[in-house]
């Protein structure tokens, strides 16, 4: 009886050149993707998400020790406008909004709107280094526990929340925010706390 052989040539041994071609060549897919994501961010510039759609929500409350060494509480200021601004003296998008936030707050503080800003991630000294340079009269501190920010959710700086004489967050924008877009939500909501 003769055996049964298949007349199909034995497959050759797959070497270890080819094996490794292709676990590399996808890995290497993977990394110039993540290069190229990378340069065109680099290219682009600093990217702002702008204004967050939302529902009114209850404010987080905190206190927090301000440069000058007075103490801010945010249930304190229950029936003002208040702007909490997240900033930190090395984010250059936080160095071109100072100075209109400082007109906002000259504009204001006597309508019944507070603006406080809330530096983050920083060292104090550098923080009072920048409220000089720029001028910054508002009242702000050091976010000490590191909770205030992840109260609020910050991921990204600088961050503004707007909160209504009722303690509602009402608007909320990542990345700098304009005079004039203050403005714009700002008049009518003064307007209209005064109203009767």
């Amino acid at each position: 009886m003769a055996s049964d052989q298949s007349s199909s040539p034995p497959e050759a041994p797959i070497s270890k050149g080819s094996r490794l071609r292709w676990v590399l060549l996808p890995i290497a897919a993977v990394v110039l993707g993540l290069l190229v994501v990378m340069a065109l961010r680099l290219v682009r510039g600093p990217q702002s998400l702008g204004e967050v759609k939302l529902k009114p929500y209850t404010a987080p409350q905190f206190t927090m020790t301000l440069f000058d060494g007075d103490q801010f509480s945010l249930g304190q200021e229950r029936g003002k406008i208040v702007v909490v601004n997240f900033w930190a003296s090395w984010c250059v998008p936080c160095r071109d909004e100072a100075p209109g936030l400082e007109d906002v707050w000259q504009r204001y503080k006597d309508r019944g709107v507070v603006l406080v800003g809330v530096d983050i991630k920083d060292t104090p000294e550098d923080a009072r280094s920048f409220l000089q340079r720029y001028v910054a009269t508002y009242p702000s501190g050091f976010d000490a526990k590191k909770d205030i920010y992840i109260d609020y959710g910050v991921y990204g700086l600088p961050e503004t929340f707007v909160i209504d004489p009722q303690g509602m967050v009402v608007r909320h924008v990542i990345g700098p925010v304009g005079e004039s877009q203050l403005y714009g939500w700002l008049d009518p909501m003064v307007a209209s706390a005064r109203t009767p």
